[in-house]
């Protein structure tokens, strides 16, 4: 963390926190803002600024007051910091000019002519305003649709759709089947699953069953994903060729420079939204996209609550799910939302005595010592690789080594999508990006070992074939986004008589050429975060975990690495590092359960 960062004067009491590593420049520039904006604010009211600011950075939505510093690694010096205790804090909230109180789920109404005030304290959490706002409104959206009354349709006409699509009922529930019932009736449908138990396939039947219904008469369906590579996806996997799958950005017309151009105002030309990856989706995007949803259109939420959330404040799938089942303590749950919601149970990706399937249901439900049993049975499909064992490593460097030479090869020869199919079938994932075994590390080791026998790359000659690269920032211009994967391929120009390297990115069922100089912000990616590879599927897999304490370490984690797998996954990483990551839930402070189950 950063130490030496400016403190205004009016924020003096944040200086220790500062020299301790709590806080980040942006924590410290909203408390001195804020002291700014309302002076003589006691201490502990900028600290929960700072904290509030934090908690957004951090991926949370809110501070929880009575367990406000939870999260934060504390060394030995800040702990001994003057950090109030929850008792004091709530005093000094309740009463200061700088926080609005209200009761929990209370929509905040600003007068006009009112100056906004800048915190939301709810006696249990204390929020940013603006985040505040957008999961409350969220929350009264969801309510919402939920609660609304089905859409008119003829029930022996969906029965007679569904028959054709899936056959006549065997009595066995289909989950699959009931999801696209849901979907066909209701202005909000939730559809869980882990991977292989065919999601996609429900979208897919989904879009089947509506033009069906219609008549053949084309209905208004937007598809979209958070990202560009999810919704590239998206479009390759479903057979409806129809309608092509984009970004959530770009479905809103959401641009740094301008705000959504679709909102309350001016809602969305659809009626029927569906949305996949939506574990992706974060707080505020989700809210702007309920916001231009026109009344009467109906909205599909598609993706596994399992995997790690969205990078940016908020865990919505999660939270959504969470809010299905009852609190429990006090047994609350919202039925209506339950409905709404169906979870795909069976797998139809592995089979019964697959390793993959069977370590990613375990550490899905937190079972330790039965992920360390899986991993040491010897299923075919899943390795461990004790990273403290050099044999084991240096098999599992030359095996992913050999697998980026096919890459090489096929694009020395302009073989283009032969390079690029070899470039999905291995991949390595990691948890960082430094240190043993994170993203920098393979990716030297690959490409010095490349360098024995390919003349042409090096720190020198950055630009050679077969060099993978990985879009990092939104390219408008190009048509290009974050986590878009391409490839340099060897291409021949027949005008000058010579080849020349072009970039090649496979999308729409195309392939796409450019010049290195065409493209924004890249990296080489041939190991990239487990966070940039959500949405991805790779027939092989390596899964590299760093040592304890790395507070990276959670078991959602560890989830969305091994099912990024098709085929076979191997996982480095130590027992203990194991056992961390699979006892730390990624657990993020919000509202939005306790919103959802107080109304249902």
């Amino acid at each position: 963390m950063t130490t030496d960062i400016a403190v205004p004067s009016s924020a003096q009491y944040l200086k220790p926190f500062v020299a301790a590593g709590v806080f980040e420049p942006i924590d410290i520039h909203a408390a001195g803002s804020l002291a700014r904006l309302i002076t003589g604010l006691e201490p502990e009211i900028l600290l929960g600024a700072a904290l509030a600011m934090r908690a957004v950075r951090e991926s949370h939505v809110c501070v929880l007051v009575d367990d406000a510093y939870a999260d934060i690694d504390l060394s030995d010096n800040a702990k001994k910091l003057p950090w109030p205790t929850p008792e004091k804090w709530r005093s000094v909230l309740t009463a200061s000019p700088a926080v609005r109180v209200v009761e929990p789920s209370e929509t905040v109404v600003v007068a006009p002519g009112e100056a906004l005030v800048p915190l939301v304290f709810d006696g249990v959490r204390l929020y940013l305003d603006r985040y505040y706002d957008y999961e409350l409104k969220l929350a009264d959206f969801l309510l919402d649709r939920s609660g609304s009354e089905k859409i008119s349709v003829d029930e022996s006409e969906i029965e007679k759709t569904l028959d054709e699509i899936y056959g006549k009922p065997t009595g066995e529930i289909d989950y699959q089947r009931e999801a696209v019932r849901c979907a066909l009736t209701g202005r909000l449908t939730v559809i869980a699953g882990g991977p292989g138990t065919g999601k996609t396939f429900t979208i897919n039947r989904l879009l089947k069953a509506s033009r069906i219904l219609d008549g053949g008469r084309p209905r208004a369906i937007a598809l979209a994903a958070p990202t560009g590579k999810a919704a590239a996806r998206m479009t390759e996997a479903l057979s409806d060729g129809e309608i092509k799958a984009t970004t959530l950005h770009r479905l809103l017309n959401i641009t740094p420079q301008h705000p959504a151009r679709f909102n309350a105002d001016n809602p969305l030309p659809f009626d029927l939204v569906v949305v996949d990856e939506a574990s992706m989706v974060q707080l505020a995007l989700m809210t702007q996209l309920f916001t231009a949803l026109s009344p009467n259109a109906s909205v599909v939420l598609v993706g596994d609550p399992s995997q790690l959330a969205s990078v940016e404040a908020g865990a919505v799938l999660g939270d959504i799910v969470t809010a299905t089942t009852p609190d429990p303590d006090s047994g609350a749950v919202n039925a209506a939302l339950a409905d709404c919601t169906v979870t795909l149970k069976r797998n139809h990706r592995f089979s019964a005595e697959s390793g993959i399937a069977e370590l990613s249901q375990l550490v899905d439900a937190g079972e330790t010592e039965a992920v360390l049993g899986c991993l040491r049975a010897g299923h075919d499909d899943v390795v461990w690789i004790d990273p403290s064992n050099p044999d084991d490593t240096a098999r599992v460097e030359q095996e992913t080594i050999a697998a980026a030479t096919q890459v090489v090869n096929a694009a020395r020869n302009g073989n283009a999508e032969e390079a690029l199919e070899k470039s999905i079938e291995h991949n390595v994932v990691c948890a960082t990006r430094y240190g043993k075994f994170g993203v920098h590390y393979w990716t030297d080791k690959i490409q010095n070992e490349l360098l024995n026998t390919i003349l042409d790359c090096g720190a020198d000659r950055p630009w050679y074939a077969g060099r993978p690269i990985m879009i990092t920032h939104n390219d408008y211009l190009n048509n290009l986004f974050n986590g878009d994967t391409g490839l340099v391929v060897s291409q021949s120009n027949s005008a000058q008589g010579l080849d020349e390297l072009k970039v090649i990115f496979a999308q729409d069922g195309e392939l796409r050429r450019f010049n290195s100089s065409q493209l924004g912000e890249h990296t080489t990616w041939w190991a990239s975060t487990i966070h940039k590879t959500q949405g991805s599927e790779f027939d092989r897999v390596v899964v590299c975990l760093p040592e304890p304490p790395a507070r990276v370490l959670a078991r959602e984690l560890l989830y969305t690495g091994i099912t990024r797998a098709r085929a076979h996954v191997s996982v480095v990483a130590s027992e203990a590092a194991l056992r961390m990551a699979i006892e730390t839930p990624a657990l993020r402070a919000s509202g939005l359960v306790g919103h959802l189950r107080q109304s249902g």
